[in-house]
């Protein structure tokens, strides 16, 4: 975690709260309320400060708005990873017109895009050619463009066209690369450099990158540490060791369970009861690209592998299972998915996508959103720990070797986990509940220091190290008057159950190298 928060809005230091002692503030535990003033109200952006019931009101309309609109539900993977529920706290928080994914670089390694279809024409997106790779027309030989399928999945623009991507706010770099096959004007994938392909992906700047494709009919659970340092080495550029806050790598776990087994690989292949003639993989773990992570202890906390699951919830008959790299895997919806178009039959859209080549851009995404809603307080590494505690790991989503650590759960990902604690002392101290904490002021200042402290904003840490942020003069209180803090309980209790009236809190920020998909038939 981040000894410090910085934000457009001033901040009141939590050095200074412990230092100024002439106004006799005292930053301490209290007891619980009994009363709730009829005054108190929670700061937004656009609406003022307004009372807790109108905060949830507000927030579950906003997201009863997204999931009602056409190009919302046009994507129903948003609604099952609960992007609705993140979408609608960013902007309740920070304003309407807040764009989901602001701030953050993306980059995306693919096989290219196309700049000028219209999901994606006023997306910010840069395009770059790796070491002479041909741009993709509409006759390319390797089919439809996948990258530009990948991309919309996470840039596709609220334009009343077809469908909207998960974080389309954010800068987006794609880098064509040489995946699929074959390639147009006799290109020769084999002098490719993927070293040197990701140095310059790391040089662009970008936070998190996004990885659709696998190696075919590997299974990482065949190799050591030694043979994948051989045979990968351009995992150590991304292991980006010595880096004090590496990107982020999202990587495809494979589709090659239940496929035809390769002459080349005879690892995993059982025979197919239904058709002795065909031996089929069964893929208990990723492929060896995204599953080095099992194995590399140089990529841990920074690389995420992706499992797909099918539109019942359950995981894809294609998708790799998350096997030995179940520490580093989280599953997404990858089937059912619709995309940007772009190919032989034109350009428009396409339905019933499937492959964990769709679920990566979801994890990505929500990636981007987590950095966007925590105000890129939380280390690359803080963000992937919180998204794996707070997927969902309810009923058949416990089966770790299948589904590592569970569903995306954007909706999860952004609420507070525990009770959020305001740090007095030390980064080890582990502080006051917020909902116990005042800053208590002589009499004789009156509301000076409130008004002084207007717009100033105070961060407390949930369990798992995240800012949430509260309008500090909710947090004082004058020597010999009823406790302002009884405005802040509100804010951060968890929900009253059915029962008599009694005061009840809500937090502020509400829970309310390969073909790059496989066969055909997985694209």
């Amino acid at each position: 975690m981040k000894p410090s928060c910085t934000d457009h809005r001033p901040r009141w230091p939590l050095a200074s709260l412990a230092t100024v002692t002439t106004f006799a503030m005292v930053l301490a535990g209290c007891g619980a309320p009994t009363t709730q003033p009829p005054g108190s109200c929670i700061d937004t952006a656009d609406h003022g400060c307004i009372s807790v019931a109108e905060f949830e009101s507000r927030r579950d309309q906003i997201a009863q708005q997204h999931l009602a609109d056409p190009e919302y539900r046009a994507q129903p993977a948003l609604a099952r990873i609960k992007a609705h529920q993140a979408h609608a706290s960013l902007e309740v928080v920070s304003g309407s017109g807040t764009e989901p994914g602001a701030g953050v670089t993306i980059g995306i390694i693919d096989t290219g895009v196309d700049l000028s279809h219209p999901e994606l024409a006023a997306a910010d997106i840069e395009e770059f050619l790796l070491q002479g790779v041909p741009d993709e027309t509409r006759h390319d030989p390797r089919g439809y463009s996948h990258g530009t399928a990948v991309t919309s999945v996470i840039a596709a623009q609220p334009n009343n066209e077809w469908f909207v991507g998960l974080a389309w706010g954010a800068d987006f770099k794609v880098f064509a690369a040489p995946i699929g096959g074959p390639y147009p004007g006799g290109y020769d994938p084999s002098t490719f450099d993927w070293a040197a392909a990701y140095r310059t992906v790391l040089a662009s700047g970008v936070a998190i990158v996004n990885a659709s494709y696998y190696a075919v009919g590997t299974f990482v659970e065949n190799y050591t540490a030694a043979q994948l340092r051989a045979v990968l080495p351009q995992l150590k550029v991304v292991a980006q060791q010595g880096v004090t806050d590496p990107a982020i790598f999202v990587w495809s776990a494979g589709n090659d369970h239940g496929a035809p087994c390769s002459p080349l690989s005879a690892e995993n292949c059982l025979a197919d009861p239904g058709d002795p003639a065909t031996d089929r993989y069964d893929a208990t773990s990723p492929n060896i690209l995204g599953g080095a992570v099992a194995l590399l202890p140089e990529l841990q906390g920074h690389n995420v592998v992706v499992a797909a699951l099918a539109e019942d919830g359950s995981i894809a008959d294609y998708s790799n299972r998350c096997g030995v790299a179940a520490d580093w895997c989280i599953a997404a919806p990858g089937s059912g998915i619709v995309g940007a178009y772009f190919g032989p039959q034109g350009t428009g859209i396409a339905r019933g996508l499937g492959g964990t080549s769709y679920a990566t851009p979801l994890v990505t995404g929500g990636l981007a959103l987590m950095n966007q809603l925590f105000r890129n307080q939380l280390s690359q590494r803080e963000l992937v720990t919180r998204l794996f505690l707070t997927a969902d790991k309810s009923g058949d989503y416990a089966d770790t070797a299948t589904y590592g650590q569970g569903a995306l759960d954007l909706g999860a990902a952004v609420s507070p986990v525990g009770s959020p604690r305001v740090r007095t002392g030390s980064l080890a101290d582990p502080g006051q509940s917020i909902q116990t904490t005042r800053l208590r002021l002589g009499s004789a200042l009156g509301d000076g220091f409130s008004r002084a402290a207007a717009g100033l904003e105070l961060a407390a840490f949930d369990d798992l190290g995240a800012p949430f942020w509260f309008e500090l003069p909710a947090l004082t209180e004058l020597a010999g008057t009823p406790p302002s803090l009884e405005r802040l309980h509100p804010l951060t209790a968890p929900p009253v159950p059915p029962g008599p009236p009694r005061p009840g809190l809500s937090p502020l920020v509400p829970p309310a190298t390969p073909p790059a998909d496989g066969p055909a038939r997985h694209r």
